[in-house]
């Protein structure tokens, strides 16, 4: 589950301006989303509701602020520069194509069903976390 890794100890560093977390939603994440994971979001700083979305696009995009944030039906897609750091990030909702989460012109997504998940170190110019979450029905995790 979403919570057990992401939102973990590991992931306690959501205050930091140093430490960026990059949300892309592909095909379809939010079917299976719990109130622990909505909960667990929020505290990453998700303010969108993502309830009744079914098959939307969601970008999240947060420091110790809120960079970007959005959802709608189809596809997304926004470019960000946060410090010497570049982002490109699509979010493909069904049958929109593909999620990218390109930081610095790699690809870091997972590319898989549901929630992508990158955090980025900032500071030091590193991945921390790359992961993604099937919350359309299996719950399944890939690192």
């Amino acid at each position: 589950e979403m919570s057990a890794s992401l939102v973990g100890s590991e992931m306690c560093i959501r205050d930091s301006k140093d430490t960026l977390i990059v949300f892309a939603i592909q095909d379809e994440g939010t079917a299976a989303l719990t109130e622990s994971n909505l909960r667990h979001l929020n505290e990453l700083g998700v303010t969108v509701d993502l309830r009744g979305k079914f098959r939307n696009a969601f970008i999240g995009a947060f420091t110790d602020k809120r960079l970007f944030e959005q959802v709608n039906p189809g596809s997304i897609q926004t470019s960000l520069t946060v410090g010497k750091t570049r982002l490109e990030i699509r979010s493909a909702g069904y049958g929109a194509g593909e999620t990218r989460i390109l930081i610095n012109e790699c690809e870091r997504a997972k590319k898989r069903r549901g929630f992508n998940i990158v955090v980025y170190d900032l500071k030091l110019g590193r991945i921390l976390a790359s992961e993604a979450f099937d919350t359309y029905e299996s719950g399944k995790r890939w690192r």
